[in-house]
């Protein structure tokens, strides 16, 4: 059946099948989307601003970044979960 146009993810992963994607003036064609790529990222974005955006963003993610890098924070120690401390107790008692 294909692939989605947007992701490439095959048609196999996804419950439902691909929508046909079109151009709602033209009514041309434009390929097979899977849902969430059609409601969520195509969808949403159709007009000619909508376009802008996408590409945008598309160089946006492109690069070039800052070389700034974010600080890590330090590691915290990990608390034990409740069912090892009610286990802990129980052990305890006895």
């Amino acid at each position: 059946m294909g692939r989605c146009g947007v992701c490439k993810r095959p048609h196999q992963e996804f419950r439902t099948n691909l929508a046909v994607d079109h151009d709602h003036h033209t009514g041309e064609i434009r390929g097979l989307l899977c849902i969430n790529c059609n409601r969520r990222i195509i969808g949403r974005h159709r007009t000619p601003a909508g376009e802008v955006l996408l590409r945008h963003a598309a160089e946006y993610l492109e690069g070039p970044y800052t070389g700034w890098t974010v600080p890590t924070k330090p590691k915290r120690k990990r608390r034990r979960s409740i069912s090892s401390r009610t286990t802990t107790r129980k052990r305890s008692r006895k």
